[in-house]
């Protein structure tokens, strides 16, 4: 296995039990105009491997995961339910060695309109400005980076877009630490940040008849119950902002 080197990461720090992420994975209504991989092994170019992490779950994550998932009004609107999960150490890549905290492999089976599907992403127990600062240091490509609830975490990962913002200052945009886009509540501040918010150059920014809408977020994720998407200008066009409305 050559993960996580070969992998392009999609991680969500401050998780706690929060799998939105696989939520959105579904193909009628992926987010952001790429599909997410979840395939453990996967090296595809085009896809992403979700990385989870938080402070809670040290002995036994999966009784975190077995509680009730939050933003249950999200899930019954793609009606979808977690029907099984998993949780496995990480015996043959050892990232302890690598990477701050303990880690593990979960896979969670969901089922989604009947249809059962089986997603593979990796969990840490950690600090994340610590595991942050081991992406840096071995250029681990950070393509997404999710700060939901981000109000609520200004003594620790609060203090993410200052990491961002001295990588930048040294090594440009291009690190590969360096998110492509980043998903927030509407209290992110990115000032100093070179990130502009999704929605704002559409042609289609408002047209209730288009998922590319003003504002670029996942209405009833995060803070205050709105997301916000934040992308760098080159890769801006790459991707297109998503909504949940009552259709869905």
């Amino acid at each position: 296995m050559t993960f996580p080197h070969t992998s392009r990461i999609y991680w969500y720090p401050g998780s706690g039990n929060d799998l939105m992420p696989i939520l959105l994975m579904a193909p009628s209504s992926h987010c952001f105009g790429e599909h997410l991989e979840s395939n453990f092994t996967s090296n595809k170019k085009t896809g992403l491997h979700l990385w989870l992490t938080d402070l809670e779950g040290l002995d036994d994550p999966l009784r975190l995961f077995e509680a009730g998932q939050p933003y249950a009004s999200l899930w019954d609107q793609f009606n979808t339910k977690i029907s099984d999960i998993i949780v496995e150490n990480h015996p043959n890549l050892d990232l302890s060695k690598r990477f701050s905290g303990t880690h593990f492999l979960i896979t969670a089976y969901i089922s989604r309109q009947g249809i059962s599907e089986r997603h593979c992403f990796t969990y840490t127990v950690g600090d994340a400005l610590e595991l942050y600062n081991d992406f840096i240091k071995q250029d681990i490509n950070i393509v997404w980076l999710t700060l939901i609830k981000f109000n609520a975490m200004s003594g620790t990962i609060g203090r993410m877009p200052q990491l961002i913002k001295r990588i930048i200052s040294k090594n440009g945009t291009t690190h590969p630490s360096v998110p492509d886009l980043i998903i927030s509540d509407g209290y992110f501040y990115c000032k100093d940040l070179p990130f502009e918010r999704l929605g704002s150059r559409s042609s289609f920014w408002g047209d209730p008849h288009h998922q590319i809408v003003r504002g670029g977020g996942v209405r009833g994720w995060g803070f205050g119950r709105t997301s916000t998407n934040w992308a760098l200008p080159r890769v801006y066009d790459h991707y297109m902002s998503f909504i949940l409305s009552d259709e869905l």
